[in-house]
């Protein structure tokens, strides 16, 4: 009889990098043996300080956040296909990092044992997952020296960050919009042609609520309204307006206090007057860490010279930092 939830398992890890690089007896046996994982807002998946699974994860459906709990800082954000929590594939002792859903999530958990054999002969895979451990772990310390990366090997400061905390936020300035009569459907086209997770209802210049991808999710894919709707009909409203000088942390704290991931940014900080920008989490996760992957999303969307530029002064510091810390040359001349 066949195994219809591990083929379900298979039809979407099959999609995605390291499970894309192996055979279909490699992935089926894995697919075989994963657990499903549901979350609630909040919920851990693992937390910082404790012990390592013999686990791995990957978000189905719905956000995870990856925090420096002392900080309550917002490292990254993984989505639908990310892969987090590979300590547990390359080293033992405790997490340094937490990770917890941002809404409401399933998490399929994968055993580190059944994809370590397979790793060891499957250059691609190896590759992949050695690259997003040494990208996706934004302070990996070892346990023995927490300042350095691998114990006996010198890393960078972090001291930086906490200079983050109090810079204005960089937002966009150009945010997507459309009017109260558009259809769901002329918007999720918009969205999917600008490559963004969001647009804004807009009234006369002023904010009147936005759509994000979540909404389309839970919404939309689920039958609860037709495509052929108009965006009043799923938008959120009235949406959480604040000045242009918002710093990084009073971002922050408002997106986790009302459980948001955008800001409106207006003339006077209130959704009574012209529409400024957005700021995203994602925004945040760019303030706050060099990750390859946001950077390549960032380049592609960039519209002017001057923020290819930024990007690109950006990516020059990713890779001093991974020179300074001793990283694999092989690891970094692939980035």
């Amino acid at each position: 009889m066949k195994n219809t939830i591990a083929e379900r398992i298979y039809d979407f890890l099959k999609n995605y990098p390291p499970f894309s690089f192996l055979t279909s007896e490699e992935l089926y046996l894995i697919c075989q043996n994963v657990k499903v994982i549901y979350l609630e807002n909040g919920n851990y998946v693992f937390s910082q300080e404790e012990q390592v699974h013999d686990d791995f994860y990957v978000v189905k459906d719905g956000a995870v956040g990856v925090f420096r709990e002392g900080e309550n800082v917002l490292v990254d954000k993984c989505d639908e296909g990310d892969i987090f929590g590979l300590r547990a594939l390359i080293r033992k002792g405790n997490y340094i990092l937490s990770a917890k859903a941002l809404e409401e999530s399933i998490v399929y958990s994968i055993s580190s044992k059944y994809l370590e054999e397979i790793i060891n002969t499957n250059i691609e895979a190896n590759k992949f997952l050695m690259a997003s451990f040494v990208t996706n772990t934004h302070n990996p310390y070892s346990e023995e020296d927490k300042k350095s990366l691998f114990a006996g090997e010198k890393s960078l400061q972090t001291n930086e960050n906490s200079f983050t905390e109090v810079q204005s936020a960089q937002y966009s300035k150009n945010p997507i919009t459309c009017k109260l009569d558009t259809t769901i459907k002329e918007a999720a086209k918009v969205m999917t042609a600008m490559r963004v997770g969001s647009i804004i209802i807009t009234q006369k210049g002023k904010p009147l609520g936005i759509i994000t991808d979540k909404d389309l999710r839970t919404k939309i894919a689920t039958g609860f309204f037709s495509i052929e709707d108009t965006v009043d009909k799923i938008m959120s409203s009235p949406v959480l307006a604040y000045p242009k000088h918002i710093t990084v942390a009073e971002a922050q704290i408002a997106m986790l206090q009302n459980n948001i991931s955008h800001l409106c940014i207006t003339e006077d900080g209130t959704d009574a007057t012209k529409l400024e920008g957005i700021l995203s989490e994602h925004d945040i996760v760019v303030i706050h860490g060099n990750n390859p992957s946001v950077l390549i999303k960032e380049a592609k969307r960039a519209k002017k010279v001057e923020s290819l530029k930024y990007i690109r002064e950006k990516a020059d510091d990713l890779l001093r930092g991974y020179i300074e810390q001793h990283i694999p040359i092989f690891f970094v001349s692939k980035i």
